[in-house]
């Protein structure tokens, strides 16, 4: 009765201790514009997402996997990750970038647009025991999206008194001919 009892005390802490050994990391999650602050109807932009293993893991991984994705994607925008995951070692300090390309429709109207990246993280003991989504963090970017750009006015005007001139240069040579 008594080792009944020491089993099943027993097989409760083991339990508690394996359920409060789950990793706790903490990560910085960046995002940055690559070529350009903006973009137009139709085009596409890229950002450099980069995360930071900012302290080591709290349990005895090795690693740590992040997976990149979108919430509350936007009808007819597309949304791509290369790569879509990253592994970080368990590494104060370890940190990977992925190229985020969103390509904006061409029917989206002017305006500035908020698109959530989720950067989802599971560790090694994690996956062991079958967790998933231990370590997230998400992080908002907004998108100005301009009209597209159209042939400048004072081009055509540049362009237009050009082309009088030369007109009326040739006119004068006619004249003189005459």
């Amino acid at each position: 009765m008594f080792r009944r009892k020491i089993r099943s005390i027993t097989g409760i802490l083991i339990i508690f201790l394996l359920m409060t050994n789950i990793a706790v990391a903490e990560v910085d999650l960046t995002i940055d514009p690559i070529n350009t602050a903006f973009v137009v109807q139709g085009g596409s932009i890229d950002y450099r997402v980069t995360i930071t293993l900012t302290e080591p893991l709290s349990d005895e991984s090795n690693w740590l996997d992040e997976v990149f994705s979108i919430l509350d994607k936007r009808d007819g925008w597309t949304y791509n990750f290369v790569p879509e995951n990253v592994r970080l070692l368990n590494n104060s300090g370890e940190s990977r970038t992925s190229i985020l390309t969103m390509t904006v429709p061409e029917t989206a109207p002017v305006g500035l647009y908020q698109h959530t990246v989720l950067a989802s993280g599971t560790t090694e003991l994690d996956e062991f025991w079958g967790l998933v989504g231990g370590v997230e963090r998400t992080y908002v970017v907004s998108t100005p999206v301009d009209p597209i750009p159209e042939l400048n006015t004072g081009i055509l005007t540049s362009i237009g008194i050009f082309g009088l001139l030369l007109l009326t240069r040739r006119n004068r040579k006619n004249l003189k001919k005459i």
